[in-house]
């Protein structure tokens, strides 16, 4: 009975079966405030985007509630990778800039799951892209270690720092000299990022680089 499809089936026969006039398009199945799951976690956890609404709609203020995994139902959304939740909950007014437990925004978060469409939809709700998670990275560091490319184009777009460090003092340039991501290196380079700059572990992105063994990187690199 929680699927409207089926209500709406359902309701229709009745009215055909009592011989009252059904309109073009039908009778309207929609029942505000039903809910199929006990809790939104458990709707996002099934990927019932009807059911996160009801819920939203029933008890709006459980939208940046922290919940027992201290996740607030947009970090479950994208953690489970369910970006039309994700997107849902920032249009009804979720806060992208409430950390989990481990100091993670729902930029971090988008950035782990691989989800640009979601990170968009954060840069434009407005977060804090200076923030370091537990970790010690910002956003910028995390996409660069992630090799997410097109994530990482949208924060510096959109005003990321090059320049703050990791809490081990190294730059993003750091972070992508691990996986020798050509594109992100140029990338990163391109927007400022120092190739000089010597982390509290001792070493520059071209050491890294080297000791990674990643040609690609060590090419760019040296040619600073």
């Amino acid at each position: 009975w929680g699927q409207d499809d089926f209500r709406k089936l359902v309701l229709n026969g009745i009215a055909w079966t009592a011989g009252v006039n059904i309109p073009p398009k039908g009778v309207s199945s929609h029942v505000s405030g039903l809910i199929k799951y006990k809790t939104i976690s458990e709707a996002i956890a099934r990927d019932d985007l009807d059911d996160v609404k009801r819920h939203l709609e029933k008890t709006p203020e459980e939208i940046n509630t922290l919940g027992r995994s201290k996740m607030t139902p947009l970090h479950e959304a994208i953690m489970r990778k369910r970006p039309e939740a994700a997107l849902a909950l920032l249009e009804a007014g979720a806060d992208p800039n409430i950390l989990t437990a481990r100091s993670q925004t729902a930029m971090h978060l988008a950035i782990d799951r691989d989800l640009p469409e979601v990170a968009e939809a954060v840069l434009k709700k407005g977060i804090d892209l200076g923030v370091r998670d537990s970790q010690g990275w910002t956003a910028l560091h995390l996409a660069a270690a992630k090799n997410r490319n097109a994530i990482a184009k949208m924060l510096l777009k959109n005003g990321a720092d090059v320049k703050r460090l990791s809490a081990a003092g190294g730059t993003p340039l750091h972070e992508a000299a691990v996986g020798g991501n050509a594109e992100m290196i140029k990338m990163l380079l391109d927007a400022g990022v120092d190739p000089t700059v010597v982390s509290d572990h001792k070493v520059t992105a071209l050491d890294i680089a080297k000791e990674y063994g990643n040609a690609v990187a060590v090419e760019i690199l040296s040619r600073l």
